[in-house]
């Protein structure tokens, strides 16, 4: 279809076509800083543009790996499919929808050559605090942590999408109306960091509220704040269960090297006592009969998943969080810092007491992952 017409709208480049017209180019910043030094220089990072935090669609229905899903966005469904791009990272591909800009901040950068060492895209507060950092590396590791940095010769783009980190998991936790997602980062001043051939390059950007919605800037950086906190209690509840079942693992394995020694049912006997009160903590902090999604529908939901579906309840919208929300995080966070009480208490006293006996047989001691 021939282009006959070229305008330049609101910072984005329009073309029109016999009476219609289409993007073909959403952000303009990039030609506005574009200079011959800048084309000359090894590498360049662009200022990004202001990115306005909009809240997204959410998806149910289906597996968009396999086949249809669908997003429902302010009452329209629209289906969609996830595709790998030349990265393998997953692209969104709308079935009966167009498809909007990038959800998140935009990152534009220019590298003359292809470099040989890693690229990296680190996103900052304003203080330089690190919020994520990005690779081109492509090991799995670092695929786990977000998308991959792209490292071609000319232009390059990376999409941020906002969220700070998730919180530490539990191999193969099932969740029931929750998860560890990181939230998204308030409005505010923000920096991007890319770093290649040894060399960095820093640009400032700002993230905006939605104009549309009652919310202040200030109601945000408060639901910011709680959310952060929920993902940290989270993150140390999770980091007790993986630590518990290390240790729990580890008496299983003590007292099988002791079989046919003659410490073996003294040690035997004193590793089911600890285990027992192991046991009664992890039976607080996770439900661990779920294996399956739909087992949490015979199995009630322990204190995990309920801090994770509370993290959904306060970002379900941009709002500032309700009195209601801080009530039951409170109620929640001191019946998790119980548990993690008593959870100390077997490990100084109880596992304590079990690797001296541990030395008593000549087995190697218990050995704790370090906090």
């Amino acid at each position: 279809m021939p282009i006959h017409d070229i305008a330049i709208k609101n910072d984005e480049l329009v073309a029109a076509t016999h009476g219609r017209s289409f993007w073909i180019l959403d952000d303009l910043t990039v030609l506005h800083q574009m200079t011959d030094a800048v084309r000359s220089a090894p590498a360049h990072l662009f200022t990004p543009k202001p990115t306005i935090r909009l809240t997204l669609g959410r998806g149910f229905r289906g597996d968009p790996e396999n086949r249809r899903a669908f997003h429902s966005t302010g009452g329209f469904v629209a289906s969609y499919k996830l595709v790998k791009d030349k990265h393998g990272d997953d692209r969104t591909v709308y079935l009966d929808a167009g498809e909007n800009t990038p959800a998140g901040v935009v990152v534009h950068y220019l590298l003359k050559s292809r470099p040989e060492g890693e690229v990296k895209l680190a996103f900052l507060e304003t203080n330089g605090t690190l919020i994520k950092e990005f690779t081109s590396q492509a090991d799995d590791k670092a695929k786990k942590k977000g998308p991959k940095v792209a490292a071609d010769a000319g232009m390059n783009r990376f999409v941020w999408d906002m969220r700070y980190p998730d919180a530490h998991e539990v191999p193969d936790a099932i969740f029931w109306s929750g998860g560890v997602t990181g939230p998204r980062a308030a409005p505010g001043a923000y920096q991007v960091r890319l770093t290649v051939s040894g060399q960095s390059y820093t640009q400032p950007f700002e993230i905006k509220r939605d104009p549309r919605i009652a919310a202040t800037d200030a109601d945000l950086k408060e639901q910011f704040q709680l959310l952060i906190e929920i993902r940290d209690r989270l993150s140390e509840t999770h980091d007790a269960i993986n630590n518990l079942r290390t240790v729990r693992g580890q008496l299983d394995e003590w007292v099988k090297r002791a079989e046919g020694r003659p410490m073996a049912k003294q040690l035997a006997d004193a590793a089911e006592g600890i285990k027992a009160k192991l046991n009664a903590v992890e039976e607080e902090l996770i439900q661990f009969r779920s294996k399956a999604h739909e087992d949490p529908l015979n199995f009630p939901i322990k204190l995990n998943n309920k801090l994770a579906s509370l993290s959904g309840v306060v970002a379900a919208a941009d709002t500032k969080p309700t009195a209601q929300a801080r009530e039951v995080y409170s109620e929640l966070s001191s019946k998790i810092i119980d548990q993690l009480a008593n959870l100390r208490e077997v490990v100084n006293a109880d596992v304590a007491g079990f690797s001296r006996l541990v030395q008593q047989a000549e087995l190697p001691a218990v050995v704790l992952k370090a906090d």
